[in-house]
């Protein structure tokens, strides 16, 4: 059976992101393909000189002596991190937190245990990224790291080709993301661009051991333990299943070199000193994540209910809005967009009224990537449940007029001409 084809009906990334403000305008020409024309390494200097101020100081405070023997925590060995600067992608997270997605230049890679049977580690290209995420408050650009595992050759890419906004309809593997000192966060399994399972690594401490070397210097040894890996369904988070795996480094002096040290219940959202009421510019406080964007089945659901802004991706806050359409158009409502979602900021991208996005779905076994945008201010964001429809080219545009407003939209559903029957018949 031949592979699914893969459309691409709009462009991706930054340049769907540039001049928001325009298109929900009447006076103003429709957004077909919007140009670039951004100042990109002017911006990428500003991370880059960031970074080597404060390089030095984003490690995870210290948690006391007893720490690292007792904590359950997976963390790698610390190894110093080039950015290779001219390779980097720049999107915005749904929320509208800018990113720069930056190559690294070293070659260390920590290659998980705990991966499918079978999978060849020699047969695939490993890459990692670090990501960049500016804060919203602060001038910081809080880095995580992200590794990249192809499962098979079919799914190497090059840097433009792939990116954590950008996970194409034909590459299968694994995607684990580090705190930039080398605490393990979370990892995703995805299947031709499907995301299948989550995955949570930790230490089993009473299958700790040390095994001697013979060495001069007696205090070097090896240090194994068991990698805990709990499993979950990578679409309705349930719990499935927790594997062991053993792995084995080296230990010097009695303490491994570079390791920090942290408890407590998560990573990001505020827990730092720069979470709610802090003020330092210069802390590390690991950013939270969206989970990677890649393909979903086209569905809407009967009855939506409400979501996490912050951690839904693009194309769960499409399915989500489409749902919430179907159901106030059914009851003859209209629909405040911010009321079906939690977290959701108070203006969009660099201080719009909307967000835009890339939805990708999957219809008929074939990939597209859907563009859309919709308010989020107050003033923007409550629309009529009954979309108005115009024809440009292969597309279908679905424009949602702002409650009260004959001439203003505040969302706007780009569909190809050629799955336009299968929204239509979903939503009517």
């Amino acid at each position: 059976m031949p592979p699914p084809k893969y459309k691409k009906t709009a462009k991706s990334g930054l340049a769907l992101l540039v001049g928001l403000s325009m298109i929900l305008s009447a006076c103003i020409p429709e957004p077909e393909n919007p140009t670039i024309q951004l100042s990109e390494t002017s911006q990428l200097a500003q991370v880059r000189d960031w970074f080597e101020a404060n390089k030095t100081k984003l490690r995870l405070p210290d948690r006391g002596t007893n720490f690292r023997t007792e904590s359950q925590e997976l963390i790698l060995p610390f190894f110093e991190k080039e950015p290779d600067w001219d390779q980097f992608h720049h999107y915005y997270f749904p929320d509208g937190r800018e990113v720069f997605e930056v190559s690294l230049e070293n070659e260390n890679l920590y290659i998980p245990r705990a991966k499918d049977a079978g999978a060849s580690e020699e047969d695939v290209d490993y890459f990692q990224n670090i990501l960049f995420v500016k804060h919203p408050t602060l001038p910081k650009f809080d880095p995580l790291i992200i590794r990249y595992y192809p499962d098979k050759n079919t799914s190497n890419r090059e840097f433009t080709e792939i990116s954590y906004e950008m996970i194409d309809g034909k590459w299968s593997g694994w995607i684990d993301l580090f705190t930039y000192d080398e605490h393990y966060l979370m990892g995703y399994k995805v299947s031709e661009g499907e995301l299948t399972h989550t995955r949570q690594m930790q230490k089993s401490p009473e299958n700790v051991r040390k095994i001697a070397v013979g060495s001069e210097n007696k205090d070097e040894a090896i240090h194994c333990y068991v990698v805990a890996t709990d499993w979950y369904d990578g679409r309705t988070g349930e719990y499935l299943d927790t594997t062991h795996a053993q792995t084995c480094e080296w230990q010097r002096g009695g303490s491994r070199s570079g390791y920090g040290g942290y408890s407590g219940g998560s990573y990001g959202g505020g827990g730092g000193t720069d979470g709610p009421g802090g003020n330092c510019s210069s802390c590390y406080d690991p950013p939270s994540l969206n989970k990677p964007n890649t393909f979903l089945d086209f569905s809407l659901i009967q009855n939506p209910g409400t979501i996490d802004f912050k951690t839904a991706t693009q194309t769960e806050i499409f399915l989500h809005i489409l749902s919430h359409l179907k159901m106030a158009k059914k009851n003859g409502k209209s629909l405040d967009i911010r009321s079906i979602f939690s977290n959701i900021p108070l203006y969009g991208t660099n201080g719009a009224p909307i967000n835009s996005g890339v939805a990708k779905i999957v219809i008929n076994g074939i990939r597209y990537e859907i563009f859309f945008e919709y308010g989020v201010k107050s003033e923007w964001s409550k629309i009529k449940s009954f979309p108005d429809f115009r024809y440009k080219g292969d597309n279908t545009i679905w424009d949602y007029y702002l409650d009260g407003s004959s001439s203003l939209r505040g969302a706007t559903f780009i569909i190809p001409n050629e799955v336009q029957p299968v929204f239509l018949k979903n939503f009517y």
